[in-house]
């Protein structure tokens, strides 16, 4: 599956939720992809995980 049908199902699945748009589904994907790739390189302290969901320049909210 996808990752921005995942996003979507999920989003159903709360019920009564707006739809992202595709630019924000696909900023999303980029800072998974990120976390990810930070994850399999070894582990990863959830503050770690926290500051980058947050702060990583060009990905964070």
């Amino acid at each position: 599956m996808l990752y921005a049908e995942r996003i979507n199902q999920q989003i159903q699945s709360l019920g009564n939720l707006p739809e992202p748009s595709k630019a924000a589904v696909a900023h999303s994907e980029k800072l998974y992809a990120h976390i990810k790739q930070q994850l399999m390189d070894g582990t990863l302290p959830f503050h770690e995980v926290m500051q980058q969901l947050l702060h990583q320049p060009g990905l964070g909210y």
